[in-house]
């Protein structure tokens, strides 16, 4: 025999079920709005105030954080300035005392004498470029070179190809000949005009030279195995 329980047992657990749902519906819904107000918050740009005072917002989140520059790089920048700077004065001592010695010296070999090449203009449109050579004898002795046998020449290259293009030599007598003198500090010039032709040696002929063409042009003094700096110039 089943013993049935009164109405009102029933109909009381109908409403504590129904009160239950309700509670449970409630909290599940605050938990996702409160899920949805955190990723909005997060996503949201937020003004950075960096530690040199200057204040922005990222767009995104950085993969790395602001590092602001330590003592320790400052210092390393700072050494490395000094290093460059020490570097710098390194070598202008070290040429200061090369001079010294060269003043000091009381001989003079075709290897002590500076050679230096320059032209008229750096730059030459129709014109026929003038090229200079200086010899400075920088010791404190007589310098004495045969020119016959140590030949002085001008000698121009192509910049591009590094190619000989013409040279004094190869179709008429050198600038310098016989014996130089220089005192202790004095020096002597010599200049050549070049005509733009190319020439080699024992190409002279009309049919052998030809115009060069506009371009960059490095031209060397030379004396024997003793040769300037490159000089460079344009040709247009």
């Amino acid at each position: 025999m089943t013993n049935k329980l009164p109405p009102e047992i029933y109909r009381r657990r109908r409403i504590a079920a129904a009160v239950l749902l309700v509670i449970i519906l409630v909290l599940l819904g605050w938990g996702i709005s409160a899920l949805v107000n955190r990723d909005s918050e997060d996503s949201e740009p937020v003004n950075v105030t960096r530690d040199d005072g200057k204040e922005v917002t990222p767009p995104e989140q950085p993969k790395e954080p602001y590092a602001p520059k330590s003592d320790k790089d400052s210092k390393n920048d700072k050494s490395d300035k000094n290093a460059k700077k020490g570097d710098k004065e390194g070598e202008d001592s070290a040429k200061d005392d090369a001079q010294a010695a060269l003043a000091s010296k009381k001989d003079c070999s075709l290897a002590d004498l500076q050679v230096t090449a320059t032209s008229d203009q750096p730059n030459y449109g129709d014109e026929q470029p003038t090229l200079a050579i200086t010899v400075h004898n920088p010791t404190g002795g007589e310098c004495r070179v045969n020119l016959d046998e140590q030949q002085l020449r001008f000698e121009v290259y192509d910049l591009a190809t590094y190619e000989r293009v013409w040279s004094d030599v190869d179709c008429n007598d050198s600038e310098g000949h016989g014996e130089l003198v220089l005192a202790p500090g004095e020096e002597v010039n010599y200049a050549a005009t070049w005509s733009r032709l190319t020439s080699a040696p024992n190409k002279c002929s009309e049919e052998d030279r030809v115009a060069v063409p506009s371009g960059a042009y490095i031209f060397y003094g030379v004396i024997g195995d003793n040769n300037s700096d490159a000089y460079t110039f344009n040709i247009r």
